[in-house]
């Protein structure tokens, strides 16, 4: 049997930040952009986070690259480059940040143990959320981690992290020691799904077990 050779798969080109990037066949937007060390923010990469979110300029980005996204951003072209895996040349750019995020002002850092510190913090905006979502909490230096909503929604006037420390966390050990008031952020959300609804019968709840405080 003659062993004819595999035609080649077509390049993808991503255009992003001024330059353009190879996709390689089955590979997804942000691995493809992570290999190359483009300025890509990312951190659970499985479309949960919403860190990586990116806005497309040209044509319309596949449903399941928008899970998780709102109405009006998805509309707007933005999409999950962790969840797109494309079969032809895309144009895109990092969504804008007044699309995006608001701003909160840290009001103190309190240590609850030697490895758990509560996080205050006043939104510029009030933030309507449900018990059960998370925030992505993003430093001016562009340092961006998610963190669990501990406080009550309708209730607290401002927004309560439970952060755990971490041997190697930049973002916990900076926040246990050295964060002062009046420190500024950028919040992006409310993100998540996992939350109660009354009304609707059969409503799956879950019972995360981070810093076991929060619940």
């Amino acid at each position: 049997m003659l062993d004819f050779p595999k035609p080649s798969q077509a390049k993808v080109t991503l255009r992003f930040a001024g330059a353009n990037y190879e996709c390689r066949d089955g590979e997804t937007v942000l691995d493809a952009l992570l290999r190359q060390d483009a300025p890509a923010p990312y951190s659970c990469r499985n479309g949960i986070c919403l860190t990586c979110m990116m806005r497309c300029r040209d044509g319309a980005p596949p449903a399941e690259s928008q899970c998780g996204i709102n109405d009006t951003l998805r509309l707007e072209g933005h999409f999950l480059p962790c969840l797109w895996t494309p079969d032809s040349d895309i144009e895109f750019e990092a969504p804008h940040g007044d699309k995006i995020y608001s701003r909160a002002v840290l009001r103190r850092v309190e240590r609850l143990s030697s490895s758990i510190c509560r996080v205050i913090l006043d939104p510029a905006t009030p933030l309507y959320y449900r018990a059960g979502q998370f925030i992505n909490l993003r430093r001016d230096d562009g340092m961006m981690r998610s963190y669990s909503l501990a406080s009550v929604p309708a209730l607290d006037d401002h927004l309560e992290l439970h952060v755990k420390r971490l041997p190697r966390g930049v973002m916990s050990n900076w926040l246990f020691d050295e964060a002062e008031p009046g420190e500024g952020f950028d919040i992006q959300g409310p993100n998540g799904a996992c939350f109660y609804a009354p009304g609707r019968p059969g409503t799956p709840l879950l019972v995360g077990n981070g810093s076991g405080l929060a619940p």
